[in-house]
């Protein structure tokens, strides 16, 4: 079997790497990963959303010849299975584009193609090309239950919801990191968010809640809140002590054993209801209890036995559930074992795996 993935870029893109290249690189098939964007080049430009016009319309005619040049490859050497992460190209599906891929189903290729965001409405894709790739695919794989209202009612039946989960970190939670994590507690708390700077707006929403509640333990306890993330998040705290590490995978699961809570605040905006939850799923897979904001598939994640869901019209609660988590260390253990178990129940990496392998070597 000849399999050709298309993603943004490689591993190092965290889309790439938990939708993708997690699985396919423990499969003993023959995959060609075809990189919208070569990794050399991915480190220059990102986050692109900051650079010049003139800069993005280079990397746009980049990608759109580098990526025609992967699709005649395919042509020449047509792949059994063509897996698609999220888009070929961003904003356009080019006709070009079409006449190959149509060109490939038409003689046997299958088109599976996998989302986890609301890539209509960041505008990755046109409705159009929504809506074509829908329909040429084979199957569609999605994050999160939200993700099927965008689909159309005819290709529902080929829609597989597969969370994103993260399958690095969860062998290494282990009594010694809970024992870790209960000596430092009664000194210290700590919260760590992790992902990228388009969502540090979200965080620093928030840094009044952590203001208040560390005031609220002021002289008995230290919180500290850990930033994982391309850039770092721009706050004086007057109360808590701030730490900002640029983000690796290596040293994301390095403080996330570190930790005690991991938070995930949202606004309320149609884009944000269809993210995936991941944050929070990769939180659970250590051990750590969680607070985030009641949004989309965030509902589902956060139940009372692994921390608080915000709703979005009652934001103060945010302080309430910063001091009770670090108030009660009996709850904060028991949410921590409970968080572990809710991964391995429902968000495990080796359930995620096997549907992988089911799904490509399906009849």
């Amino acid at each position: 079997m000849k399999i050709s993935v298309y993603t943004k870029t490689g591993p190092k893109a965290a889309t790439s790497y938990y939708r993708l290249y997690q699985y396919i690189d423990k499969m003993d098939i023959e995959i060609k990963k075809r990189k919208m964007i070569s990794d050399s080049i991915y480190d220059k430009i990102m986050p692109i959303y900051t650079k010049p016009i003139y800069l993005k319309f280079g990397i746009f005619i980049y990608v759109y010849f580098r990526v025609l040049i992967q699709l005649l490859k395919d042509l020449y050497d047509r792949p059994d299975i063509i897996i698609l992460s999220r888009r070929f190209i961003n904003r356009v599906l080019p006709f070009s584009y079409k006449l190959i891929v149509n060109h490939l189903i038409k003689n046997g290729t299958k088109l599976i193609w996998d989302f986890d965001d609301e890539i209509i409405e960041t505008k990755e894709v046109t409705q159009k090309g929504f809506d074509y790739l829908a329909h040429k695919s084979e199957k569609i794989i999605v994050a999160s239950p939200v993700h099927l209202n965008m689909i159309p009612s005819s290709c529902l039946k080929k829609t597989i919801i597969l969370p994103t989960t993260d399958g690095s970190m969860y062998n290494c939670f282990c009594e010694k990191i809970n024992m870790i994590r209960l000596n430092e507690y009664d000194n210290k708390f700590k919260i760590i968010w992790v992902g990228t700077s388009i969502s540090l707006p979200f965080v620093l929403d928030i840094c009044k809640y952590i203001e208040s509640a560390a005031k609220y333990f002021s002289g008995s306890r230290q919180f500290i809140l850990t930033i994982i993330c391309n850039e770092p998040l721009e706050y004086s705290p007057t109360n808590f002590k701030l730490r900002n590490i640029k983000w690796s995978r290596d040293i994301a699961l390095k403080e996330l054993l570190e930790n005690h809570i991991g938070i995930m605040p949202l606004p309320d905006e149609i884009k944000t209801k269809a993210k995936g939850g991941f944050k929070l799923i990769q939180y659970l897979s250590v051990g750590l209890p969680v607070i985030g904001s009641a949004i989309g598939i965030n509902k589902s994640i956060i139940d009372k036995s692994v921390g608080y869901a915000i709703d979005a019209d009652k934001t103060d609660s945010w302080h309430s559930a910063f001091i009770s988590l670090a108030n009660d260390k009996q709850k904060w253990e028991k949410m921590s074992l409970n968080a572990y178990s809710k991964w391995n129940k429902n968000y495990s990496y080796e359930t995620n795996l096997n549907i992988w392998q089911s799904i490509i070597n399906y009849d």
